[in-house]
């Protein structure tokens, strides 16, 4: 396998929201919480290669993340 070229602490991607004050701001989510969320799924509910996802969510909306990629994670 290729050797690892990023850190857990890293940036995935950053969402932008306005949170409660009305001002758009920019978070950044860390490649260490997108592998949780995606291994959390994967393992309880579960998926598999059999599973079907229909997308529902924009992708500007944060849970895009897990109905796009988490797909891809199981084969």
């Amino acid at each position: 396998p290729p050797a690892p070229v990023g850190i857990a602490e890293d940036v995935a991607y950053v969402i932008y929201t306005s949170g409660s004050t009305g001002q758009p701001k920019g978070v950044r989510v860390p490649h260490r919480t997108v592998v949780n969320l995606l291994e959390s799924v994967r393992r309880e509910p579960g998926m598999n290669a059999r599973n079907v996802v229909l997308s529902v969510t924009t992708l500007s909306f944060d849970i895009a993340v897990s109905e796009v990629v988490l797909p891809l994670t199981v084969g």
